[in-house]
């Protein structure tokens, strides 16, 4: 990797090379390592715990979508919470407000992605294999930043 774009980022054992345009999702990145402390039953409901490759590749596309993004459209997008979804999946968050806001989720075998955005009351969602989640964000993405709710 070349050291003047990239910089080596360690976290729960496990490197990530991240653009240096993109450091700013460090924080978030940090914010979301409590996601590995959740257990089988962690909420006493029977709850699907959180596995480390699982997170670990939710991190690594998670900085792929952005650097992508970045690459091919000079935009940078705002940084996402990044939390626990359900069934063991992890959630991406982008939102403006209560009625403006962009959801992607990771399930746990890092197969398959599902989005929902709302665009002032309108709803969309979807659910695709990974391998052709990636365009459909894109343009959920751009469309949500176009219109500066992200």
């Amino acid at each position: 990797m070349n050291n003047l774009i990239y910089e080596e980022f360690i976290i729960a054992n496990t490197k990530f090379n991240i653009k240096k345009e993109l450091s700013f999702l460090k924080s978030s990145i940090i914010e979301s390592l409590y996601i590995l402390e959740l257990k089988d039953d962690w909420d006493s409901e029977g709850s699907v715990g959180y596995s480390k490759s699982t997170w670990r590749y939710s991190i690594s596309f998670l900085l792929y979508l952005y650097e992508k993004i970045l690459n091919d459209y000079k935009i940078t997008l705002n940084a996402p919470l990044i939390f626990h979804g359900i069934d063991g999946g992890i959630d991406f968050l982008l939102e403006k407000d209560s009625r403006n806001k962009f959801l992607m989720r990771l399930n746990k075998e890092c197969n398959e992605f599902s989005y929902y955005y709302e665009y002032n009351g309108i709803e969309m969602k979807g659910f695709h294999n990974i391998y052709e989640i990636q365009n459909v964000i894109i343009q959920n993405y751009l469309l949500l930043k176009r219109e500066n709710l992200i």
